[in-house]
């Protein structure tokens, strides 16, 4: 047992950087967005979406406001979600993100 608080204040602040580390590192690389997107972004190519194809606008990655947690690819009419491991997740229409409440 640990009787000298400063002794105490060090061993908690080795756990914390150990806990954060662990917590934060990204073992996995992260998909190369531009290879796998800019061909798109001319028009030529374009993504089918419930059978009509959308001209890609934009894309790039989207957080939570600490960690990303994947990415985006914004088309003329949807945006959509993608994890970290490049699997699609949702899709909001633009109409939608564009309504002010």
């Amino acid at each position: 047992m640990l009787h000298d608080s400063k002794e105490n204040i060090k061993v908690i602040d080795i756990l914390h950087i150990l806990c954060y580390n662990i917590l934060t590192y990204h073992h996995k690389t992260m998909i190369n967005l531009d290879e796998r997107y800019h061909s798109y972004l001319d028009g030529r190519k374009k993504l089918r979406i419930d059978g009509i194809e959308e001209k890609v606008k934009s894309y790039g990655w989207h957080c939570d406001g600490n960690d990303i947690k994947g990415h985006y690819v914004t088309t003329e009419n949807y945006k959509l979600y993608y994890n970290m491991e490049g699997i699609f997740t949702n899709m909001v229409a633009i109409r939608e993100l564009s309504t002010v409440t």
